[in-house]
């Protein structure tokens, strides 16, 4: 197939047609990209441009494509890690209530994982994986090659659960990620008050950051003059906001995709 272990492509069909014995005028489809560096994902995107292309000219169809979002892999800072989770060891995980473990047990249940609740320990910190294996996608991403970048998670949903699914956002309005959002915010705070009292650890993040940015030049992903996907906010908010629209720059209402072809030939009668 001619896609490396690390390289990863999510798709949809977002438009496929109204009925199944009616021809579409149009049909759409969305990808997501992902691979172990800029340069990889721009190889794997540009092979799935090949391929809709040719699947295009084989349906004797027309292809448009638009680029919609970019961002470059994550530059992890070992030292930053370690002082969040020193943090994070001393504050202490989450502390959820019997309720929130009773829900956590019946959104598992209903999706078929093991019924465990909420987490009541943190995750050890552990090394990298050798490899690129997936991982989160981020605009922090880019922030983390202009300068030194710690990421910290905390538990705001039920473990075992698939992300982008119903039930991870069932909890995000609850006591459960309340929680979440309250230790978070500690162990942010409490690093930054180490950054400020430890000098020592700052240094360390910075000589690290530039040690692994040696010889790397950083450039966006999106292409230049790409327009962002947007939507116009209601009368109201720009009113409010004191805002115009469109945006300097932008071209608004977005030129619609109109199907223009015909029907190819099937050959002489």
């Amino acid at each position: 197939k001619n896609v490396a272990p690390s390289g990863r492509f999510h798709y949809a069909i977002i438009n496929g047609g109204g009925a199944p014995n009616v021809t579409p005028d149009m049909c759409s489809i969305w990808f997501f990209v992902r691979e172990g560096s800029p340069a990889r994902a721009r190889v794997l995107y540009d092979k799935i441009v090949d391929c809709a292309k040719a699947a295009a000219q084989a349906s004797q169809t027309r292809l448009v494509h638009k680029f919609h979002s970019a961002t470059w892999n994550l530059l992890a800072n070992k030292a930053g890690a370690e002082l969040l989770n020193d943090n994070m060891r001393q504050i202490g995980a989450p502390e959820f209530t019997d309720a929130d473990h009773a829900l956590a047990k019946s959104i598992q249940k209903s999706l078929g994982k093991p019924e465990v609740g909420m987490p009541t320990e943190l995750t050890p910190l552990a090394p990298p994986a050798a490899a690129y294996t997936g991982g989160l996608a981020t605009d922090t991403a880019d922030i983390s090659w202009q300068a030194p970048t710690a990421v910290l998670l905390s538990a705001a949903y039920p473990p075992g659960l698939p992300n982008h699914n119903w039930g991870v956002t069932a909890t995000a309005a609850t006591n459960i990620g309340h929680q979440a959002l309250l230790s978070a915010a500690r162990y942010l705070a409490a690093g930054a008050i180490d950054l400020i009292e430890q000098p020592e650890r700052l240094d360390a993040m910075k000589q690290e950051f530039k040690d692994r940015t040696q010889g790397v030049e950083w450039a966006s992903m999106i292409p230049d003059g790409t327009q962002p996907p947007l939507y116009e906010p209601p009368a109201e908010f720009l009113k409010a906001t004191g805002q115009s629209w469109p945006p300097k720059g932008v071209t608004w209402p977005v030129p619609p995709v109109v199907a223009t072809e015909q029907l190819g030939t099937t050959g002489p009668n």
